[in-house]
């Protein structure tokens, strides 16, 4: 009896000192930021953060006060620290690593700031509850609070900033670029819809796509579960993202508050630059906006120069007023013949080429 006690207590002495020296272990191998280290992590809840937050300063200031009472006891004096987020990382662009198109990265256009939205979008996101209100009340509610606090565990290098900064929107294409990412998957609401903690922000697309195409980004849509979605609304809405050929756009005549949406046309080269993206996804058709649409500026058909005592029209000049219907005749002549290969390679055709511009 006494050998099987004496046997259980070195035993449960071995154990416990493998237990120790394991924790040891585990807290020398632990980074000094990881919050896994504190208890319980209590640290990612805004509410112990912040406490945590008044802990270090105040520890701070009294080693601050020790070191300026050694060095110097005349010029001891409380010091505010104000955080700044860091200037985004240069990029050289002839340096960037080739685009891999089979790597996509998802992207969402909901975030929001004071300068650029009147107000915070999404960095104010609230703390959410869960569904069982025992387990909800032993956690903290509310919102967050910018830009300072925010609804992440992470802060970024840009700071709380807007989706509609257009530098935001470079800064982004480059590091995307840097990660050798080849398309961008945007999170994408119909036009007026909203997730239930943002904006609209359908309007951001057409800035998105050019900033994308500067770097050689692909973008695809990521159409998030908007309210009432059903099969109709779907068909109409993935109807609306498919890109539609056009040779400008400017409705400034019906609508002269519009001219953010005005499209130059560069004397065709617009036209010429659509058209030959629309070629290289191998389209099953091509739509072309438009015939004769002139309220919306989006004709093909012949135009001439003409001026009233009020107004003077733009035009086609220095070509032809027939410059769009020779151009669409050029490129349906490359566009049957690119066609006829797609049967003789055996593959199946992308998605029809439909951009509304």
């Amino acid at each position: 009896m006494a050998k099987f006690r004496r046997r259980t207590c070195i035993i449960l002495s071995l154990f416990i000192l493998f237990i120790f020296l394991l924790m040891m272990g585990l807290k020398a191998l632990r980074p000094n930021t990881a919050t896994f280290g504190d208890p319980f992590g209590l640290d990612l809840l805004p509410e112990f953060r912040q406490q945590i937050f008044h802990l270090e300063k105040k520890t701070d200031s009294k080693k601050s006060d020790k070191i300026n009472s050694e060095t110097n006891p005349k010029n001891l004096k409380s010091v505010e620290i104000t955080m700044k987020p860091a200037k985004p990382s240069e990029l050289n662009l002839e340096e960037l690593p080739p685009l891999n198109y089979y790597l996509h990265v998802f992207y969402y256009s909901w975030y929001g700031n004071p300068q650029f939205d009147g107000k915070y979008i999404h960095w104010n996101h609230p703390v959410l509850e869960h569904w069982d209100p025992r387990i909800a009340k032993n956690y903290p509610q509310g919102r967050h609070n910018p830009p300072e606090d925010i609804g992440s565990s992470f802060y970024p290098e840009l700071g709380s900033y807007s989706s509609r900064d257009p530098s935001v929107i470079e800064t982004h294409m480059r590091q995307m670029c840097s990660a050798s990412i080849g398309v961008l998957a945007l999170s994408w609401y119909p036009p007026d819809s909203k997730d239930e903690n943002g904006e609209p922000t359908d309007d951001l697309v057409p800035t998105i796509l050019d900033k994308a195409h500067k770097y050689n980004l692909k973008v695809t849509f990521h159409i998030e579960p908007y309210s009432n979605r059903d099969d109709e609304n779907m068909y109409k809405n993935v109807k609306y993202i498919i890109d539609n050929v056009g040779p400008g756009y400017i409705d400034t005549s019906i609508r002269p508050w519009n001219t953010h949406n005005t499209r130059n046309r560069v004397n065709g080269k617009y036209y010429e630059t659509a058209l030959s993206a629309a070629l290289q996804t191998r389209p099953s058709l091509i739509s072309v906006t438009s015939f004769n649409e002139w309220h919306e500026g989006t004709q093909i058909e012949k135009a001439v120069p003409k001026r009233t005592s009020s107004t003077v029209y733009l035009d086609y000049r220095p070509h032809k007023p027939g410059l769009y219907l020779e151009l669409t005749r050029k490129w349906s002549e490359k566009y049957s013949k690119e066609r006829a290969t797609y049967a003789s390679d055996h593959q199946s055709p992308g998605l029809n080429a439909l951009i509304k511009v």
